[in-house]
């Protein structure tokens, strides 16, 4: 079985998915998701459902209180985000890294994957890097249910 075999390569391909999205997984588990960016992050939705719950009623008084509530909030939200930065970044190097090493080994193969339904942009023959993000898409999906905690 050569390394250049269709079903071998999608087998590799998928690995490489596989061990992706288990780094970024992991990454975002431990870098990220912090009890105290779970419980900040329990704190800004429950202001925001308070503060809705308040625009919903009409109460002028508790909604003057939560806007000022809302300035801290969305602060607090930017620091969230930015705390993403850090394992994206090394996600990111690693990706263009396997892409890379994907390009050389599978690239001159061209569309060697048949896919049951057209893929926009592709359609029903798929190189390396599409079977990459179907792969990478649906073992994301799977990972993330059972490693990272529910928000």
């Amino acid at each position: 079985m050569s390394i250049h075999d269709p079903i071998t390569a999608m087998l590799v391909i998928t690995g490489f998915a596989l061990i992706m999205n288990l780094i970024s997984t992991i990454l975002n588990k431990y870098w990220v998701y912090t009890p105290e960016y779970l419980e900040k992050k329990r704190f800004v939705e429950s202001v925001r459902k308070e503060y809705m719950r308040a625009l919903r009623s009409r109460d002028e008084k508790q909604i003057r209180k939560l806007e000022k509530k809302m300035e801290g909030i969305k602060k607090m939200e930017a620091q969230l985000s930015f705390s993403t930065f850090k394992p994206l970044a090394v996600t990111f190097l690693l990706f263009w890294l396997l892409w890379w090493l994907l390009q050389q080994l599978y690239g001159a193969m061209g569309r060697f994957v048949l896919s049951p339904i057209p893929i926009p942009f592709y359609g029903v023959a798929l190189d390396f890097f599409g079977w990459y993000i179907i792969a990478s898409i649906w073992l994301g999906i799977i990972i993330r249910k059972l490693l990272l905690p529910e928000l």
